[in-house]
């Protein structure tokens, strides 16, 4: 397996991270969705298998930035039209089938020297249901992605309740949000917040410093009561 420097890993992602995905064709935006809306399903029909080699030609051929621009689409699609974060992430399988979000995953091939995506929409057993290019789902072994996956994901998530805004945020807003969650999700066990989000970070593989960044939002947001299309289970 050729190896790759994070220069090359990294190379589209850094616009990425805190920016909102904008709607198709740079629409004007929608009026805001109510929180409770449900989101569409992730899967819809019976997807056959493909054999368990077929990802790596796919790969091989897959324009670089095209497909970003189709992986983030096809899970726009998933949410809707209201804006979406996105946040970047260096990561590995076990977290991401806890955020439970549809993601789209940097891949590699051995014999190109760039990288390309694809949107990994559902995990079923042992089983990944992906979106490649403009082309229909299909069913992969998940192995086979996570073989060749370098890590890098970008998740797009919704901020239902405005707490993300960059530069623009309410601090107190966020950290009484912050406080309700963690209580509910049994960290909170006095006063100290910071140390109850400094435990949350660490259970979820999260830098453990304390600070309610995107990610943090992001992992809080996929462990409430938010209406949202999942990775492994239903909307």
């Amino acid at each position: 397996m050729v190896a790759f420097t994070p220069l090359v890993l990294w190379r589209a992602l850094p616009a990425l991270e805190g920016r909102p995905v904008p709607t198709p064709a740079d629409a004007a935006p929608a009026a805001a969705a109510s929180p409770r809306a449900a989101p569409s399903p992730v899967v819809t029909a019976v997807i056959p298998s493909a054999p368990g080699n077929a990802l790596a030609p796919v790969l091989l051929a897959l324009p670089h930035e095209a497909s970003m621009l189709d992986a983030v689409t096809r899970i726009q699609s998933l949410w809707g039209t209201p804006a979406l974060e996105r946040t970047a992430l260096r990561t590995h399988m076990d977290q991401v089938r806890r955020l439970d979000l549809p993601v789209v995953l940097e891949m590699f091939h051995p014999a190109r020297a760039d990288t390309c995506y694809l949107a990994l929409l559902h995990v079923d057993g042992d089983d990944a249901i992906v979106g490649i290019g403009n082309e229909p789902p299909q069913r992969v072994p998940l192995a086979e992605v996570d073989r060749l996956w370098t890590r890098q994901a970008v998740f797009l998530w919704r901020d239902f309740n405005a707490l993300a805004g960059t530069g623009t945020g309410d601090p107190g807003r966020t950290e009484a949000w912050a406080r309700e969650s963690l209580a509910r999700l049994g960290y909170l066990r006095d006063a100290d917040l910071l140390s109850a989000v400094t435990r949350f970070q660490r259970d979820a593989d999260l830098a453990a410093d304390g600070r309610i960044g995107s990610r943090t939002l992001m992992t809080l947001y996929s462990r409430g009561p938010y209406p949202r299309p999942r990775l492994g289970g239903t909307s």
